[in-house]
């Protein structure tokens, strides 16, 4: 498989009738914002989402976003007999291994669709349109590369890539084999490992605010930090204020989306989001009052969070708890070895 038989049959196509849809499961109570989540949904009208899982419905959802009720049982079925592997998946986390398969598990609610991804539903959007241009839908077959977001080609191959395979990577099969435990098959040890090993071509990635999950206040994973810097939500776009160290100016950087990974946010305080949008804090949501903020206003809406520190602590220790009782949800060893075959 090489990265040329894609381009030609890219370029070959066009984009004027592109449609993606973005799948997630979830269980359980949605996040304390998700209508935050779905009015960032609802300012991309050109995607759709499919929230596969216990919900009917929600009154706050826009009309793309789509709810798919699905048992864990249903579930299980799918994997049966769309990928003929007798599994039984109840641990809802387990589903992220799932994600590159997603094309083929759906296949039934991703018709009339050109591309397919995978999400989260811990993010607030940003505007897609200003990201990820016409031009990497007819030239690439997978855009992004994270367990929060990727999109594929909705087509034959494209679908069937998490069935190729990589020496010494995590397989499908071995995957499925071991319903209880996560081997991160979405993202690097799995899927973008094995595609790279293929010579599948990436697309750039576009710039996202992935939080890093320990520090108490907002620190981005992979991207230049600064020490004071602060995240808002306006008109459907993401923004990071922040003010430069030489020069002591503010400045502004628009990111395609914001990943909330491990942040237990209050319900925003506002029904109506407001007119010039709302901060996105350690502490929660708060109504922005000026277009123009000062050093004061951003260090302000980054400050430290006490009650976030103390769940990483429980956290850590809740992890620690399971290593020790041996019910660590990760398999000893390698898990690339363990899960060959």
């Amino acid at each position: 498989m090489s990265g040329e038989s894609f381009d030609r049959r890219a370029a070959a196509g066009g984009t004027a009738d592109r449609r993606v849809a973005l799948v997630v499961i979830w269980r359980g109570p949605f996040p304390s914002y998700f209508d935050l989540f779905l009015a960032s949904c609802a300012a991309n009208p050109e995607i759709t989402w499919l929230i596969v899982g216990d919900h009917a419905g929600h009154g706050a959802a826009p009309q793309n976003v789509r709810f798919v009720p699905l048992s864990v049982d249903d579930v299980n079925r799918r994997i049966r007999d769309r990928l003929g592997v007798e599994t039984r998946i109840t641990w809802t986390y387990k589903y992220c291994d799932l994600k590159p398969m997603y094309g083929v598990l759906f296949a039934d609610h991703l018709h009339g669709f050109t591309h397919w991804g995978h999400c989260d539903l811990d993010i607030v959007w940003g505007r897609f349109a200003n990201f990820l241009t016409a031009d990497l839908f007819d030239r690439y077959p997978r855009i992004q590369e994270s367990g929060h977001l990727a999109i594929f080609r909705n087509d034959a191959e494209a679908n069937r890539f998490y069935a190729l395979e990589a020496p010494g990577f995590v397989t499908w099969r071995g995957v499925l084999a071991h319903p209880d435990y996560y081997f991160y098959f979405d993202e690097w040890p799995g899927i973008n490992r094995i595609l790279e090993h293929h010579g599948v071509p990436r697309a750039p990635v576009a710039a996202f605010a992935d939080l890093l999950a320990v520090p108490a206040s907002y620190r981005l994973y992979g991207r230049p930090n600064h020490r004071l810097q602060a995240f808002y939500w306006h008109h459907g776009r993401v923004f990071r204020e922040f003010v430069d160290e030489k020069t002591g100016r503010v400045g502004r950087e628009e990111f395609l989306y914001i990943h909330l990974q491990k942040r237990r946010l209050p319900p925003p305080p506002f029904t109506r989001i407001p007119d010039l949008g709302y901060w996105i804090t350690p502490h929660g949501f708060v109504p922005r009052l000026s277009a123009e903020p000062d050093r004061k206003t951003i260090r302000a809406m980054n400050r430290p969070s006490w009650r976030h520190r103390a769940f990483v602590a429980r956290w850590r220790a809740g992890n620690l708890w399971r290593k020790l009782t041996g019910r660590d949800r990760r398999p000893p060893g390698s898990i690339q070895g363990l899960a060959r075959g």
